[in-house]
């Protein structure tokens, strides 16, 4: 519950002012008093917010003592907020958010009283609280929910473009009697990303722990498959942690043709970058798999819809309204070798994909990926361990990085 507060608190403060701009780091504050300016970044949100207190500002600026005409910026993860004291002597606190067209003042007994006002009148207004989180998926490069391919969205679209493709191998064999397998897939992701016109690029860390089991049926291709994504992001020290399910059923629609369609929920929380949302999604995937001897081509069509959803946290509702159509479109190219992995034999596999995100506007409305993955031929009825391992290379517009990943069923 208590990362649930600092959840809202964190949201609630962000507010305080999104107008797209230049960054320096996760949250970057400069504060102003009386022609005086210092400047300092922080790794969490909840730092950035302590420094917005009296306390907090003598830590800034030693000489303030909280009557002086000040002024605080602050840089949130992209995007700027400013909150000011304009008069000397005065308790008037004013805002202003150009991108949500907002300027207000609050005027209490005191300045701790004004920060109070303030801080209800976002509790009466979560409209504001939705209209942050888009100017964040616009304008941030590492918002935890969409935008860049360390995002829940991102990774939630590449994992079910996976679960829904059909790979060559998959698509030949005999029938055989039903079999289930479970799956542990863990990857690591390493991204880097830059504003538009930033003066630094910014690291993000994901490491991803997802769980499968499948159930394979007598027919080549057609399955059944649970899914269970667990991640944890890691940005410039800010932690962001997303978990989630999905169902996915495939099955051939002729010799050639498979058809997979998957539902899911997943939800992302990080006290750390002020952001919590949860998410569901419903996509359809095609694979139409052309088999050769030497190499073999399996072209995938995915198309898939992925909305927020409402969250009531601490009494606090909002509905972030971010939704988008997502497609994704490549072509896996399988090679069989003449290597043997104990009693299986070996392939190669490489992967170019393309992804474009309509809807909402996104920091990065597009990325494509190159991949190689090595290991066990992937059966159409596994009834035997297997594994592969593999690399990626990304590239968005505004970020480029690399993963790896290991994949064991049994």
């Amino acid at each position: 519950m208590e990362k649930h507060r600092r959840i809202v608190r964190s949201c609630l403060f962000g507010l305080a002012l999104a107008a797209p701009a230049a960054w320096a780091g996760v949250f970057d504050i400069t504060a102003t008093v009386n022609g005086q300016t210092q400047s300092r970044q922080y790794d969490t949100a909840e730092d950035a917010l302590a420094a917005t207190t009296d306390a907090g500002m003598r830590a800034l600026i030693a000489n303030y003592n909280g009557t002086e005409t000040a002024s605080l910026k602050l840089d949130f993860r992209g995007v700027n907020m400013l909150l000011a004291y304009p008069t000397q002597g005065s308790t008037l606190l004013r805002l202003d958010i150009p991108v949500l067209n907002l300027s207000q003042t609050f005027q209490g007994a005191s300045r701790d009283a004004s920060e109070d006002l303030l801080k209800d009148y976002f509790k009466k207004n979560p409209d504001l609280l939705s209209r942050l989180q888009r100017a964040l998926v616009e304008t941030s490069p590492v918002d935890p929910v969409a935008g860049n391919p360390n995002s829940m969205m991102s990774r939630g679209a590449a994992q079910d473009y996976g679960l829904g493709l059909v790979s060559p191998s998959q698509a030949s064999g005999k029938a055989d009697k039903p079999s289930g397998l479970v799956g542990f897939m863990p990857s690591y992701t390493k991204l880097v990303a830059n504003g538009v016109s930033n003066p630094r690029d910014m690291d993000s860390d994901a490491a991803s722990l997802p769980l499968s089991y499948s159930r394979q049926f007598e027919t080549p291709g057609r399955e059944l498959t649970i899914y269970v994504p667990l991640a944890q992001t890691d940005v410039e020290g800010a932690k962001a942690y997303d978990v989630g399910m999905s169902v996915t059923y495939r099955g051939p629609i002729s010799e050639q043709w498979y058809l997979a369609f998957t539902g899911g929920l997943r939800a992302t929380g990080s006290p750390d970058l002020g952001s919590g949302v949860a998410m569901g999604n419903a996509t359809i995937t095609s694979s139409y798999v052309i088999p050769g001897k030497d190499f073999s081509f399996t072209i995938g069509n995915m198309v898939g819809f992925y909305k927020a959803l409402k969250l009531k946290v601490n009494d606090v509702a909002y509905d972030p309204d971010i939704r988008n159509t997502v497609f994704r479109n490549g072509v896996l190219i399988e090679q069989n070798t003449t290597m043997m992995l104990g009693d299986e034999p070996v392939t190669w596999e490489y992967a170019l994909v393309d992804t474009r995100y309509t809807g909402t506007r996104l920091f990065n409305r597009n990325q494509q990926e190159v991949s190689v993955t090595f290991g066990s031929k992937r059966a159409a009825n596994a009834r035997t361990s297997s594994m592969r391992g593999g690399l990626s290379y990304i590239r968005a517009p505004h970020a480029k990085g690399f993963s790896l990943s290991f994949g064991y069923w049994f």
